[in-house]
This record gives C-alpha cells, structure tokens and sequence, in this order.
C-alpha cells in the first residue's frame, strides 16, 4: 500500500505542479492583457478628451459668430427701418442720392445674410427698387 499511496502523493503533486504551471502562465497572460488594454484605454481617453477640448472651441467659435450674425440682422433691421422712415419723409432724388451713399454699406451687411446686390430691399421687403424721380421745378 505504501507503494500506491506513493504514486498517488507523486501524481497528486505531478497535477498540482501542472496546474501552477498553467495557472502561472494565465496569470502572466492576463497582466499582459490588462496592460495592453490599460494603453489603449488611456490613448483612447486621451484623443477623446482632445476632441471634446476642438469640439468645445469650435462650438464657442459659433456661438461668437451666431451672436455677431444676430447682431447684424438687427442692425439691418433697424438700418431698413430707418430707411423706410427716409423714403417717407424724403423726396425720391434724395433718397436715391442717400441710397447710393450707403450702398456699400448695406452690400456687405447683404452678403452676410446671403444676399446680393441691389435686390437685398426686393427681396427683402418685397418693395421694388427705388426709380429716380424726373426732377421738376417745384423740386
């Protein structure tokens, strides 16, 4: 029996030893694993928060140029306004002389809203473009 109870000692140990061994390589493998995969968690952390610090400078960038945007289109609002208060209480010819004066002027606050040229009042207010007046001689 003793002899037995040797070989079962020897191939208990023999399966013991194995599966440390085993055990010892999937150890191994597992911290190379959560090493690899500790990298790429934090490159991709990295690059996420890169593109969150561009996305949030892009969309302050925005905002700023929906702001002046708004801004201008209120400005051209008021400056159409004003416009429309002239004509009424100004002969045609002046308004014509006033007109060309501030065409540059309002052909840049145009073409900021997309619009070009001396059409802008057209299509804006759906009024036609301002005829010149025959002068005459109460005028």
């Amino acid at each position: 029996m003793l002899k037995s109870h040797q070989d079962t000692v020897e191939m208990l140990t023999s399966v013991n030893a194995k599966v440390l061994e085993d055990s010892s390589t999937a150890i191994k493998d597992s911290e190379k694993t959560i090493s690899e995969t500790t990298a790429k968690v934090k490159k991709l952390h990295e690059e996420v928060t890169s593109f969150m610090a561009e996305f949030r400078s892009s969309s302050d960038k925005n905002i700023e140029a929906m702001n002046k945007i708004e801004k201008l289109q209120k400005d051209l609002a008021v400056k159409n306004n004003i416009m429309d208060q002239l004509a009424e209480k100004t002969p045609k010819a002046k308004v014509l002389t006033l007109f060309d004066k501030l065409q540059p002027v309002f052909t840049m606050l145009n073409q900021i809203e997309g619009i070009s040229g001396r059409n802008a009042f057209q299509k804006q207010g759906g009024d036609k473009e301002p005829q010149p007046k025959k002068m005459t001689e109460e005028q």
